[in-house]
């Protein structure tokens, strides 16, 4: 069953993944006792500056805890809670320690089973602010809706709705009304051949009427990488290689370029590269 993230998954994932211009470099390894540790670096492409954290993933008593460190000095651990003796449902705590000090914590569940779905979340705090969200399908018709309730301003953050229909061919189209009916998105997912898919999107702001459409194609390499293309009606055109440099070893390039700029662009190529 799908959660409400996953409505528009297909064109979504197809449109975004691997496209990037900053510099990532991500080196994970799991010990014999199964603990993860993955160390992440990130160059950022518009003002150099570099991040990064280091993370481990352990099991304790037949749950998982992740306890992340970044370099901004800022410490996070969750615990996912799913053996509860309900069918679907798993918890999760987090608790966070920023770099002045000052501690933080928020909690969420999610239920999942064929037909429904739902989540609910909330910072710990005196004045919190919850979120929720649902999802309900049958043959392949999903509608999903999302909120989210600031306490302290009394006020509705986000109302968003959303509405798939899928079928098992890999092939989805979704519509959304984001930003409290604000804003439409209509997204089309296909795998129009193995190996070969297309995807669509058409924004449309409801107040502005401004409107932004997007196409791309991903195809698969021989050696479990991708090649994708994308452009949009402003003119921006993406390119992005996924490649398998050795085993668990990828490597990722990309760039885009304004097709419809008058200046002359030198063009930012985005590299991630990811060792296991």
């Amino acid at each position: 069953m799908f959660v409400y993230g996953d409505l528009g998954k297909a064109a979504k994932k197809l449109l975004t993944d691997n496209y990037t211009s900053d510099q990532k470099l991500t080196f994970k390894t799991t010990t014999a006792q199964k603990v993860t540790y993955t160390v992440t670096g990130v160059q950022d492409a518009d003002t150099n500056l570099i991040s990064g954290d280091v993370s481990m993933k352990m099991g304790v008593a037949g749950h998982a805890v992740t306890t992340k460190l970044f370099t901004s000095g800022k410490l996070t651990s969750e615990v996912t809670l799913d053996r509860l003796g309900v069918e679907g449902l798993s918890v999760k705590v987090l608790g966070a320690l920023s770099d002045s000090g000052a501690a933080s914590a928020g909690a969420s569940a999610e239920w999942n089973t064929p037909s429904v779905s739902a989540t609910i979340a909330s910072d710990l705090s005196s004045k919190p602010t919850l979120r929720a969200t649902a999802v309900a399908g049958h043959g392949g018709v999903y509608v999903g809706g999302e909120t989210a309730y600031d306490t302290e301003k009394n006020e509705t953050t986000v109302a968003d709705l959303s509405v798939s229909y899928a079928d098992r061919f890999e092939s989805e189209i979704n519509l959304q009304l984001l930003k409290k009916g604000t804003r439409a998105l209509l997204s089309y997912g296909h795998e129009a051949a193995p190996g070969f898919a297309v995807a669509a999107q058409y924004a449309y702001d409801l107040k502005t009427h401004e409107s932004v459409l997007t196409a791309g194609t991903n195809t698969l390499l021989a050696d479990g990488g991708s090649f994708k293309v994308k452009v949009d009606s402003l003119g921006l055109l993406s390119v992005a290689l996924k490649h398998t440099l050795h085993t668990n070893t990828t490597l990722v390039l990309s760039t885009s370029v304004d097709l419809k700029s008058e200046v002359k662009q030198t063009s930012k190529v985005g590299i991630a590269l990811c060792i296991e």
